[in-house]
């Protein structure tokens, strides 16, 4: 992070933290509105290039949306933080948005996502 560096201090483990702080007030400034990678980056860092921000942005998303402050969508649905690709948006955990964050449980321990014989069927009796 060239000029971006600057926002953030020279401690990583405090990088981190300044990182997730600042995502977390641009996306809450945002209103409840989904903002992608480059508007994050573009409001943390508005006058330097803020491009070195996005793989960072990324990488801290993921870890905020798997403790439950944030919820990542792609192409307008929520999606799981530990396995996604391309263009995805962002918004902050809100009263509206706790349902949404359920896509964030891993998929196993969701009742619909068992395999269907894994699923308690009733089987009808024979007909004779």
């Amino acid at each position: 992070m060239r000029n971006a560096g600057a926002m953030l201090s020279h401690d990583s483990s405090s990088d981190a933290r300044s990182l997730d702080e600042a995502i977390l007030s641009v996306l809450r400034r945002a209103g409840g509105k989904t903002l992608s990678a480059p508007e994050i980056a573009h409001a943390i860092v508005p006058d330097g290039d803020w491009h070195d921000l996005l793989v960072p942005i990324r990488r801290t998303a993921i870890g905020l949306a798997q403790c439950g402050r944030l919820v990542i969508y792609r192409k307008g649905k929520v999606v799981d933080p530990a396995d996604f690709r391309g263009v995805y948006r962002l918004i902050a955990i809100s009263g509206a948005a706790t349902a949404a964050a359920r896509c964030c449980v891993p998929p196993a321990s969701r009742p619909e996502a068992r395999p269907i014989h894994a699923r308690r069927r009733r089987i009808a009796p024979a007909r004779h």
